[in-house]
């Protein structure tokens, strides 16, 4: 299980609960999962709706944060009867226990999944020393 710190501090807004950035900017979070590989983490993260130039993926170090601000449909010229989907900003903001290798990350989307597979950096590797007689 992997520890995580999370950067973003609770805020209660409008639509329930939200997470804020430093700058005091409501965002909903991206819900996501996280798997730890040998070599990378693969992060997978639900973006129903969200177009590839609609989402913003910054590694630094060891932190990845996501950010998407879909446009807003043509429906919100219209008065809803019901209106349950979040239309606004979405961010999420991970620190992983290791330094990433952010040249070599690559993501898609694909059925409003994202997947980012991101390589820990090589001084991160758990590595293997062989011992040899003398």
């Amino acid at each position: 299980m992997v520890a995580l710190e999370y950067g973003p501090r609770w805020a209660l807004g409008r639509r329930g609960w939200r997470w804020t950035d430093d700058e005091g900017v409501a965002y909903m979070p991206i819900p996501v999962d996280l798997r730890d590989g040998a070599e990378d983490f693969v992060l997978t993260a639900a973006m129903a709706g969200v177009k590839p130039e609609e989402i913003s993926i910054h590694i630094e170090d060891d932190t990845i944060s996501l950010r998407a601000e879909p446009h807003a449909s043509e429906a919100n010229e219209t008065e809803f009867l019901m209106h349950e989907r979040y239309a606004g900003k979405l961010g999420r903001t991970l620190r992983l226990p290791v330094s990433l290798d952010a040249e070599k990350a690559e993501a898609t989307l694909e059925a409003g999944v994202l997947t980012l597979r991101v390589p820990k950096a090589a001084s991160a590797r758990s590595k293997t020393i062989k011992v040899s007689v003398k």
